[in-house]
């Protein structure tokens, strides 16, 4: 949303959705010329690259205003010409906050900036007052709010530079609170009564200077509310509000093209696998070719002197599972091999105690070749997986293994 070349606001990214509804958001109309037009862009979100624009549309916001909920209008290109039903945009207006009878007939909005006395304290022999700000305005969904502490006497000064307009709208804000009578008078009654006709003062007040002036609005509206403003920290809490806006949009523009980039590389993962797949069974090089040739190359039948120490009457499920895995893949890969089992046969279990260098000496089971150590299954499935093994079980050394 742009006026004058001037980014008023940028909306959320929605993705996969040719009819969105965005999220309801204020701009305040302190930074916009109401009789000029508000340019509201629409692009096409690309995560590379530059965003395509789709179309646009330009209104004056006198118009907007009128319009309301029933405000639509085509989208047009870049130089104002229709583009023929291509897509539409509706506007839906509405104030945030009620217009007041306390605000000026100029004025489209009341002020933006809601105050009252909340409580008060003593620090260091002095009473503060608490005044709460609450910008209704700044947010549709949870009114922004912050608390200043101020001492009596810079309330009093902050009132008396402004005295001159409080007294030309006597019927419209309330008194300021007169000093004690005795010095350091301050009884808990006095004090009592005090907050009450500051909270009076301060509701009033900042009813009475609108957000947004009219065309007949005056220098001395002008610098009351730029007086009022700096005294309730206004640009300080607002620059920071907008600020963590901003950032919220952008961690969720982020977070949304982060997955849509995520997404494509997906697709594109598995289009690279199907095209690779359907490749090799062109060439016929699928798995089960592979598989196939491996069965019978002359590696597998080199291996021979093998032999798996087993356990057939195992205490234990886990290693009754090793112990068929490792000889389903042996005799999958027609790997010639010799089973002994060391639970029924005394002298095996001696030699594999015997010449095993594994940690877990008694654990099954155990594969050896030439009478020598090599691995347990766990590491013989390891090695299976890095495409290893024949290479493995060709070696005639132990070494490797450990």
């Amino acid at each position: 949303i742009t006026q004058n070349a001037k980014v008023l606001y940028q909306t959320e990214v929605i993705q996969d959705n040719l009819n969105p509804s965005w999220e309801p958001f204020n701009v305040d109309l302190d930074i916009i010329d109401t009789h000029r037009e508000i340019v509201f862009s629409v692009y096409d979100y690309e995560v590379i690259g530059t965003h395509e624009l789709l179309g646009r549309v330009s209104i004056a916001m006198s118009n907007l205003i009128r319009g309301g909920r029933n405000t639509v209008m085509e989208l047009a290109d870049e130089c104002g010409l229709d583009l023929g039903g291509l897509g539409r945009m509706r506007f839906h207006y509405a104030e945030v906050a009620k217009a007041s009878g306390m605000a000026r007939r100029g004025s489209l909005f009341p002020s933006p900036y809601l105050t009252s006395v909340v409580g008060r304290t003593k620090v260091d022999g002095h009473v503060m007052y608490d005044i709460r700000v609450m910008a209704p305005l700044a947010d549709a969904k949870k009114p922004l709010e912050w608390t200043i502490r101020k001492k009596f006497g810079l309330i009093h000064k902050f009132h008396e530079s402004i005295k001159s307009f409080v007294d030309k709208r006597q019927g419209l804000i309330k008194p300021f609170p007169p000093r004690p009578r005795v010095f350091f008078s301050h009884s808990e009654k006095f004090l009592n009564e005090r907050q009450s006709a500051l909270n009076a003062y301060w509701d009033s007040l900042s009813k009475a200077v609108p957000g947004t002036h009219g065309s007949a609005e005056g220098m001395e509206m002008k610098a009351v509310r730029t007086c009022l403003y700096k005294f309730l920290e206004v640009d300080e809490h607002m620059n920071k509000f907008r600020r963590k806006k901003e950032e919220e949009r952008r961690l969720r523009t982020v977070s949304a093209a982060d997955k849509k980039l995520q997404e494509q590389r997906q697709e594109l993962k598995k289009l690279r696998q199907k095209k690779a797949q359907t490749m090799r069974e062109k060439m016929g090089l699928s798995e089960q070719w592979k598989l196939e040739r491996l069965y019978n190359s002359p590696e597998i039948r080199a291996i021979k002197d093998v032999v798996v120490f087993v356990s057939m009457c195992p205490g234990s499920a886990v290693i009754r599972r090793h112990t068929l895995s490792l000889v389903n893949l042996f005799r999958a890969l027609n790997i010639k091999f010799e089973t002994k089992d060391v639970s029924s046969d005394r002298k095996s279990r001696e030699y594999m105690l015997e010449n095993s260098t594994a940690t877990n000496k008694r654990l099954t089971p155990q594969v050896f070749k030439g009478g020598k150590f090599l691995a347990q299954w766990p590491q013989i499935q390891d090695i299976h997986e890095q495409g290893n093994l024949v290479s493995f079980l060709l070696s005639a050394t132990a070494t490797a293994a450990r």
